[in-house]
């Protein structure tokens, strides 16, 4: 089994994301702005590392522009960790990808 903590287990996020670091089958997600800001993503990235974190919105909710979901504000704050190229990659995509087994 698979396990994703959402909004990267706060309150406790230090303590989750440290867990999910030495579990091979733990995950941190990235989502929600409202939780999820620059600051705790970083934090996420180096207590549980980058092949642990994913990208996420929490959409439709939070950011909505013209009637629709912005994706935007969530963005900025990955592509402003200043992350390798590999690890955005990692991130953005390649976990989520390696946990539904494609």
């Amino acid at each position: 089994m698979k396990i994703i903590f959402a909004h990267a287990g706060i309150p406790y996020a230090a303590s989750v994301c440290a867990y999910a670091r030495e579990k091979k089958n733990v995950y941190i997600d990235l989502s929600a702005t409202d939780y999820v800001d620059r600051k705790t993503a970083a934090l996420a990235v180096r207590k549980a590392g980058a092949g642990k974190c994913l990208f996420g919105t929490d959409g439709p909710y939070f950011h909505m522009a013209g009637g629709r979901f912005d994706y935007g504000p969530s963005v900025k704050i990955i592509r402003g960790l200043g992350l390798s190229q590999e690890d955005l990659e990692r991130v953005e995509k390649k976990i989520f990808l390696e946990i539904i087994g494609k």
